[in-house]
C-alpha cells in the first residue's frame, strides 16, 4: 500500500533533494500503514512545524490512519501516476517544481526510489 505525502510550500518554496527522493510529492510504500511516519522521517520529511513559516503552516503533515487513505499503487487525484501527469499539455494544473526537477518520488519497501515527471535518472543513479 502507498501513502502520498504532499509538501506544502511553506515560506514560498518547496524543499527538493534528488539524492534522497524529496520533492513536492513523496509516495511511501507500507505493509500496514503503521510505519509510514517513521519511514517518511528516515527519508528526510519532518513533522515539526517549528522549522516552517508561521503564516504558511507546516511543510509536511503526518499520516493519520483515521483520516488519510492508502492506495494499492501510487496515485494522484485518484489516477495512477503511471498515466499522463496532471500538468501535461492541455491541463488546467501547473508544475510545482522547476524544469528538470522531478515532481515526485516513490519510495518502495525494498529501498528503490523512482522519480516521476521531470528526471530521467533514478536518484543516485545514472541517466
Amino acid at each position: 500500500m502507498f501513502h502520498l505525502f504532499r509538501q506544502n510550500n511553506s515560506g514560498g518554496r518547496f524543499d527538493y533533494d534528488e539524492r534522497v527522493g524529496i520533492s513536492h510529492l513523496v509516495w511511501v510504500e507500507t505493509e500496514e500503514g503503521t510505519d509510514l511516519n517513521e519511514r517518511a522521517e528516515k527519508i528526510g520529511l519532518y513533522f515539526n512545524s517549528d522549522w516552517d513559516c508561521d503564516c504558511c503552516g507546516s511543510r509536511w503533515s503526518e499520516y493519520e490512519a483515521e483520516y488519510d487513505r492508502l492506495t494499492v499503487e501510487p496515485d494522484l487525484y485518484g489516477n495512477p501516476i503511471s498515466k499522463k501527469p496532471w500538468f501535461a499539455e492541455g491541463s488546467r494544473e501547473h508544475k510545482s517544481m522547476d524544469d528538470g526537477q522531478s515532481e515526485g518520488f516513490v519510495h518502495y519497501l525494498d529501498g528503490r526510489i523512482e522519480s516521476h515527471w521531470g528526471q530521467s535518472a533514478t536518484p543516485g543513479g545514472e541517466a
